[in-house]
């Protein structure tokens, strides 16, 4: 239930006519938006199509609040640079009177403020649009009425990577360490390895350590306050705590953010066809003694790290290459033989 082609040249005409002054090119490109949505429209009340409904005049003719967005493309829209400075240039307007061929396109150039320290990665893109690593897609002009400016929302296409073929019989392990902050051991074809993975750490010891030194300044001015102020102002007080806690939060974050991302393009240029995450149990002693757990904790804060975050961002990334992904508790090749040597040393 789609728009029939006979009644979209009519609608095109009636528009044409109507709006003489308007790019053939813009007007088509607002018809092809609003027929997307009508042709998936249904009435109010019945089961025909809302456009059906419309010309029936079951319903009334869709009205528009805001101001619509002018959209433009590769052929009434053209992006170029000149003397470091970025233009776009739009044909949105004809000259009035005569046929289409006889009325020229009003041809108007914009410059593209993006000379700021905030735009440096808009303008890397546009600069990669005009070099044509990118392809330049539909877009529009939008006005803003409250900062009465207008902006361009400037939609682009990057070319899709080639990736490497993954070899399934490869497996990397991850695995929280003790002594250092994790642990990564490959195996392939019976052979395994094993070495360091994340640094030393000792950024994660550093942060968490000044986290708990202001957490402890502030109980320790509170302490020592006066009886007249004790029970004032406590919402005041709590809100230093949960800033200090989102600030530990969002470290944890992004350092299992940046963790996964470095793992899985690992995985990707050693062409490793699957992930093992060996992810700690949730509460006990052997997750108190890995090297997250307990670096830099006084053990008063309750500062844990979110190991299951770790699961969550590295099975979505390795989703997204196409890369296996699985958990396991201990059972990791070489890893218990290890253990029982250690404890026959004990």
């Amino acid at each position: 239930q789609c728009v029939p082609e006979a009644l979209q040249k009519l609608i095109r005409k009636d528009v044409a006519k109507r709006f003489s002054s308007v790019n053939s090119r813009s007007a088509d490109l607002q018809i092809q938006k609003w027929k997307g949505s009508l042709a998936t429209r249904k009435a109010a009340n019945g089961s025909l199509p809302g456009w059906v409904s419309i010309l029936f005049a079951n319903e009334a003719v869709p009205s528009f609040t805001r101001p619509q967005p002018i959209p433009f493309d590769c052929r009434n829209g053209l992006l170029s640079s000149e003397n470091g400075k970025l233009f776009l240039t739009l044909r949105i307007e004809r000259l009035p009177g005569g046929t289409k061929k006889q009325k020229p396109s009003v041809v108007e150039r914009c410059e593209l403020m993006l000379n700021r320290r905030k735009t440096n990665s808009v303008r890397t893109i546009v600069e990669r649009i005009i070099a044509g690593e990118y392809t330049f897609k539909g877009s529009s002009l939008v006005f803003d009425s409250i900062k009465c400016k207008w902006f361009a929302s400037i939609a682009y296409e990057m070319p899709v990577e080639e990736t490497p073929k993954l070899d399934s019989g490869k497996t990397i392990y991850l695995i929280p360490g003790k002594k250092s902050p994790w642990i990564l051991k490959s195996v392939s074809k019976g052979k395994s390895d094993a070495w360091r993975f994340g640094g030393r750490g000792d950024h994660v010891t550093n942060f968490r350590r000044r986290i708990q030194r202001e957490r402890n300044e502030r109980k320790e001015s509170y302490r020592w306050a006066g009886s007249n102020q004790k029970g004032h102002g406590r919402r005041r007080a709590e809100e230093v705590y949960t800033k200090l806690s989102a600030r530990w939060r969002d470290f944890v974050k992004r350092y299992n953010n940046e963790l996964t991302r470095k793992l899985v393009e690992m995985c990707v240029n050693r062409r490793i066809g699957k992930i093992v995450y060996c992810q700690p149990s949730e509460d006990g002693p052997k997750r108190d003694r890995l090297f997250l757990a307990r670096a830099g904790n006084d053990g008063r804060n309750g500062m844990s790290w979110e190991f299951f975050q770790v699961k969550t961002m590295l099975a979505s990334k390795a989703e997204e290459y196409g890369i296996e992904f699985a958990l396991h508790d201990n059972n990791v090749p070489g890893m218990r033989k290890a253990e029982k040597a250690k404890a026959k040393r004990r």
